[in-house]
């Protein structure tokens, strides 16, 4: 078994099966998240059937993962070790095993478990696909798709400003970035938008509106969160399934963000890094 130390987590695998492998999370001071990726799919373990969400934080990003599968670290680290004897199938068979909610997000190195930050992952992928115009094999649902316009948008604006933004986009996917404001209620940014005319751009027009775009668009209802995500959150409780979601959290807790950050990892960590075989 192998054990790679990554910045919030560590990743045990094993090169006779490259299609497993096993993430150990801190969270808190004191506890830990195990989980299976098997293929393209990724599994929770619980270590009891409570599957209530409780958020944490993974990556400096907050989300959530089911009460049952939070751990104590010696338990973890006493798994993990066991893991390292026995292999992964012992693994698979001696625990429970919950696949994660289908709209969590796979960034390589650790999994996006707010719903907002992987749902604007699709809606990044979805615009890559519109704007290069690549053949597709299915379509989004029609929430991401509309979001996947905003993201292009609003990813332009904040880069070079709103005059860039104004002449790079087409003037059809100005509207759906528009139709997207409506569906989310950001009426305030809808309003600035249709001030705006992508087939006439009017240059001059933009000037001193990047701070009110970006005045309307960063001030977001939770810790420094931006209008979009807030927004987004509130509209997908609202209507899930026009985002292809069938399994929702619950809105972000009202205490502070620092208390859903894991502290004091290292020394975990580290005792994982050990289980490599030499």
């Amino acid at each position: 078994m192998r054990v790679t130390l990554r910045s919030y987590s560590a990743t045990l695998s094993w090169s006779y099966d490259p299609d497993v492998r096993v993430d150990v999370t801190p969270h808190g001071a004191a506890a830990c998240s195990i989980a299976l990726r098997v293929g393209d799919r990724w599994y929770d373990l619980m270590a009891f059937n409570d599957r209530e969400p409780q958020w944490t934080t993974i990556a400096n990003i907050a989300g959530v993962i089911p009460r049952g599968g939070l751990l104590p670290r010696s338990r973890g680290l006493e798994i993990a070790r066991t893991a390292a004897t026995d292999g992964p199938e012992a693994l698979r068979t001696a625990h429970s095993w919950r696949p994660v909610p289908s709209w969590v997000a796979d960034r390589g190195e650790y999994l996006v478990r707010d719903i907002a930050e992987a749902l604007l992952d699709q809606a990044g992928d979805e615009f890559m696909t519109i704007a290069g115009h690549a053949d597709r094999t299915s379509h989004p649902p029609a929430g991401v798709q509309r979001l996947a316009y905003l993201l292009g948008f609003h990813n332009e604006a904040m880069s070079s400003g709103l005059g860039s933004a104004l002449t790079e986009t087409p003037a059809e996917s100005w509207g759906e970035a528009i139709n997207a404001c409506d569906d989310l209620g950001l009426t305030d940014v809808a309003g600035l938008l249709r001030r705006l005319d992508p087939g006439e751009p009017d240059l001059g027009l933009t000037t001193g509106m990047d701070s009110e775009y970006i005045q309307l668009t960063m001030v977001g209802g939770w810790h420094g969160d931006d209008a979009i995500r807030t927004a987004l959150r509130r509209r997908v409780e609202q209507t899930p399934p026009e985002y292809g979601i069938h399994e929702t959290p619950p809105p972000p807790p009202t205490a502070r963000y620092d208390e859903l950050l894991p502290r004091g990892s290292g020394a975990f960590l580290q005792s994982l890094a050990e289980l490599t075989e030499t």
